[in-house]
């Protein structure tokens, strides 16, 4: 009986930190475990965040529009107002892209670092079939910036990756 009511003490406190705290998981020390921040999860290793990611690609953004978008997998929901970067793709890490180019999805109102147009990036991509276009794995994470020498430059955090983590 005792350890009933523990476990659900500790649910509740579980709970309850959850409901005034937001989305936040943390790992214990004991292990490459990613964390939660907001809705989008955190990574801690270059690793963790390419294996997150279903494409990776090295790509210069040519343009940015907004579009709305229905992201419901069997439609009739009312479609969200994105971002819509277009990118040019020089190179393809991780997945398969059958096309040089590929539309990257932002929810408007999604925080994040700006993306500037004429500049090279390596992307990490949460695909979603053909008809929706893929997202940044985390907004702040999901970009790293292709410096003049061929360094990666984080856009947003401090998670530095380098070129030979891409492979």
């Amino acid at each position: 009986m005792g350890k009933i009511i523990s476990a659900a003490a500790t649910c509740g406190v579980l709970f309850a930190a959850l409901a005034l705290g937001g989305t936040a998981c943390s790992s214990d020390g004991g292990g490459d475990r990613s964390e939660a921040t907001s809705d989008y999860p955190s990574y801690s290793s270059a690793g963790e965040l390419l294996g997150a990611a279903d494409l990776v690609v090295e790509a210069a953004l040519e343009g940015t529009r907004t579009e709305d978008i229905d992201v419901s997998e069997e439609g009739g929901q009312e479609p969200v107002e994105y971002t819509v970067h277009t990118f040019t793709v020089s190179e393809v890490h991780k997945g398969e892209l059958s096309d040089r180019r590929v539309e990257v999805k932002r929810a408007v109102d999604t925080s994040g670092p700006e993306l500037v147009e004429g500049s090279a990036y390596v992307l990490f991509l949460e695909t979603y079939g053909d008809d929706v276009p893929p997202s940044l794995v985390n907004p702040d994470q999901g970009a790293h910036l292709v410096g003049d020498d061929g360094e990666l430059e984080p856009v947003g955090g401090s998670l530095e990756v380098d070129r030979d983590d891409l492979s």
